[in-house]
């Protein structure tokens, strides 16, 4: 435990460490026997073990007059002496605890309720610090931690600080890696762009992935030219790690209203879309106030979201499936439609092409191969973009199907898609 780590430090102290260490360790040793009787510390080296190796003559076969089940709350008490104690001995104490987003009600109430509040009453509590690490887009207003952190700043008595870590920016990890490579930052820009977007810029992310391109030698040390070097091939390969999709998925709530609609959308079109779709929803009411365009830069850059060969795709199929998921049912089924409808309507198959439509021959033989062409994407067909529209419908299913035209319409566009496919 915690406490059982301290005691070996300081029974350590007595014979590896400097004579002040020593002298430390003895006045910590008197200051623990003065404050606590035989019967108590008995007790406590059951939890402490390594307070056999500090005080000598404790002696477990000794009669205790105590209890033999001590109450929780009577554990805590002989804590906080210990700490004390300690604290008495005029030597600063710093006390670290991660991930405490994790941490149990009993746990989170004993050591920032009961030892800190001990603390505070003693006139030495300025040589105390503590230092408490979580990640907050885990910890909810429900959280006994996040009650427990507002009954700190509350305090008169204790000084709180908060400092909120932020991802490390593309600039950061370029100045990151040009100094461990030794490397001019013109040479190492693009696998900085790199690494930042398979870690949105998770420092232990980028470490591990740079660590990982070492050991397979996508990055390499040229004894020719005595310098690293980076296979720039290799890069665009690389794959978003699961933990790190975990981790983008973690910060998807800070997104502005524009992109996470933005990626709503593109989630309803699957793990990748054509950018030539894409192009065609600017001009719906399905897209954001300021456009899917306007909001895809600012995805690519923070990872979340690739651009390749005409193609959209999500980094990893963790965050497009917590996207869709999170989206609510009946909004996402009328976002289906809604695809459906403005992407089918694109095409020769409107209502009144099938109103004039001998048969689904005709219809199909109808489909022309349309002439506009978008920025980045290849020439768009109908037969395609009716396959996608199909898609869409289906997916929204018949309850948004209310006119009997519609119906007719959707049915025929089936017809002609699975005629296509078989």
């Amino acid at each position: 435990s915690l406490f059982d780590k301290a005691a070996k430090v300081l029974a350590d102290m007595k014979v590896g460490g400097s004579r002040q260490d020593a002298e430390y360790s003895l006045r910590a040793r008197k200051a623990l026997s003065d404050s606590l009787d035989i019967a108590s510390l008995c007790y406590l080296a059951q939890v402490v073990p390594n307070l056999l190796h500090l005080i000598d003559d404790i002696d477990m076969k000794t009669p205790q007059s105590i209890e033999a089940n001590l109450s929780q709350w009577k554990l805590v008490f002989l804590l906080c002496q210990f700490l004390n104690a300690l604290l008495n001995n005029n030597r600063p104490i710093m006390l670290i605890l991660d991930d405490l987003q994790w941490a149990e009600a009993l746990a989170i109430e004993l050591v920032l309720g009961e030892i800190l509040e001990s603390i505070e009453k003693q006139n030495n509590a300025h040589l105390f610090l503590f230092i408490g690490l979580y990640r907050d887009d885990e910890v909810s207003i429900y959280h006994p931690l996040f009650a427990k952190i507002n009954c700190l700043h509350e305090s008169s008595n204790i000084n709180t600080t908060d400092i909120q870590l932020s991802a490390f920016s593309k600039n950061d990890l370029v100045n990151m890696i040009s100094n461990e490579l030794k490397l001019p930052k013109r040479l190492v820009v693009e696998l900085g762009d790199v690494v930042h977007k398979r870690t949105s810029g998770h420092i232990l992310f980028a470490v591990e992935l740079l660590n990982s391109m070492v050991r397979d030698s996508t990055i390499y040390f040229s004894m020719n030219r005595r310098q690293f070097h980076c296979r720039i091939d290799r890069l665009y390969s690389l794959k978003t790690d699961e933990t790190v999709a975990t981790f983008i998925i973690s910060t998807l709530s800070t997104l502005n209203p524009d992109a996470l609609k933005a990626l709503q959308v593109l989630s309803c079109c699957g793990f990748h879309t054509d950018v030539a779709v894409l192009e065609l929803l600017e001009e719906s009411d399905i897209s954001p106030c300021r456009g899917i365009r306007s909001s895809l830069q600012y995805l690519v850059d923070v990872g979340i979201v690739e651009i390749a060969g005409g193609l959209v795709a999500f980094a990893h199929d963790l965050i497009q499936q917590h996207v869709y998921e999170n989206i609510d049912l009946s909004q996402r089924l009328d976002l289906h439609f809604n695809i459906a409808l403005f992407l089918g309507l694109k095409t020769s198959m409107n209502s009144a092409s099938i109103q004039a439509m001998g048969s689904i021959e005709d219809g199909f033989k109808n489909l022309y191969i349309s002439e506009s062409k978008t920025a980045e994407g290849p020439v768009l067909s109908e037969r395609s973009l009716l396959s996608i529209a199909t898609d869409h419908i289906n997916h929204a299913g018949p309850d948004f199907i209310l006119e009997l035209s519609q119906r007719k319409l959707f049915a025929t566009w089936n017809l002609i898609v699975g005629k296509e496919m078989s």
